[in-house]
């Protein structure tokens, strides 16, 4: 029998459980992660990991990342930030929708915070991956304000940035 049984979010992530993605050039900006198969809402899709920093490292990585016009940096506690730039996984490419198709939720597994990424509704084969990163209005880079500002309707869009 291959009956499916659901997994909490506790045991997906000890048990290394992932869902099928892929990575390919994103129409929202630069490269982005698809899934392969079309799946529920709820499923499991994969850990946010990387290098786990304290805050005063990751504000300095950011400072730098920020000039690049990227960042794969992850709030993981109060204390700890998770750094995907060099050694996260195909997690790291989910781009910024204010309208996502998945959640995050930090997770305790065995005494220690990890992020689990799962469905908020179905996703169909070969959809593109969004979660909302909480940006504020004056955080956020010119593309993510490009997706609200087209959600309100025709109006031009001008950097927060003084010139």
């Amino acid at each position: 029998s291959s009956e499916i049984i659901p997994v909490c979010y506790n045991m997906s992530l000890q048990l290394g459980i992932s869902s099928r993605v892929k990575v390919g050039r994103s129409h929202t900006h630069g490269w982005g992660c698809f899934s392969v198969d079309a799946l529920p809402k709820g499923t499991h899709i994969m850990e946010y990991v990387g290098e786990i920093i304290d805050v005063e490292t990751a504000d300095m990585r950011g400072t730098l990342y920020d000039r690049e016009g990227t960042s794969f940096l992850f709030d993981l506690n109060a204390d700890q930030v998770i750094d995907a730039a060099k050694f996260g996984s195909r997690s790291k490419f989910l781009n910024h929708s204010s309208d996502p198709n998945v959640s995050v939720r930090t997770v305790l597994v065995n005494g220690q915070n990890r992020i689990s990424m799962r469905t908020r509704r179905a996703v169909a084969a070969g959809e593109e991956l969004y979660f909302d990163y909480g940006y504020s209005t004056d955080v956020a880079p010119l593309w993510a304000k490009r997706e609200k500002m087209a959600k309100k309707g025709p109006q031009e869009l001008k950097p927060s940035v003084p010139q």
